[in-house]
């Protein structure tokens, strides 16, 4: 099945940092290493195409204030997802995941960071349903033993949401 990817904002820093731009045009905001640090999506409608019976991927564009830091390092990330159906109370889909920088990771160096659990998907098919609503919070908790980066790390002011496309055959079911 055919991916699409789509950028769904930030909406609400959930504790209070300055924007920064990567070049002229890209917002970026802080994910500090002294205490847990993030943000808050828009909420969104899982998309009309999106064939919910299949894993759904969450990503994020990052990249160190400062590089050079030697060794392995890891940041570690938070993932909470709250999605409502419509008649539903809602329910909070959360992960912790540890991410391990490149060595040496240069603040040039721009990674795309796939947010799973150590499973290689964020959410396994069935995870929701077409008609949810949902709202990410995403941070870090450079608080937290695991946490080794020594450094800031600046996140893209959006969540990439990635998904298998929804077959519009009329033979399919």
């Amino acid at each position: 099945m055919p991916k699409k990817t789509i950028s769904i904002p930030f909406n609400r820093v959930s504790i209070a940092s300055a924007p920064a731009l990567t070049g002229t045009a890209m917002a970026m905001h802080t994910l500090r290493d002294l205490f847990p640090d993030g943000y808050i999506t828009n909420p969104f409608r899982i998309p009309d195409d999106c064939d919910v019976s299949r894993p759904i991927d969450l990503l994020a564009a990052m990249r160190p204030v400062v590089g050079g830091f030697g060794g392995v390092n890891v940041l570690n990330l938070q993932l909470e997802v709250t999605r409502v159906s419509p008649g539903l109370v809602g329910t909070n889909l959360a992960f912790l995941y540890d991410y391990t920088t490149p060595n040496l990771w240069a603040n040039s160096d721009l990674q795309q960071v796939l947010l799973d659990n150590g499973t290689g998907i964020s959410f396994a098919g069935s995870s929701f349903l077409p008609t949810d609503m949902a709202g990410i919070l995403f941070r870090r908790n450079g608080a937290a033993g695991t946490d080794t980066y020594p450094g800031v790390v600046l996140v893209a002011d959006s969540i990439l949401f990635r998904y298998s496309i929804r077959c519009q055959m009329c033979c399919c079911p």
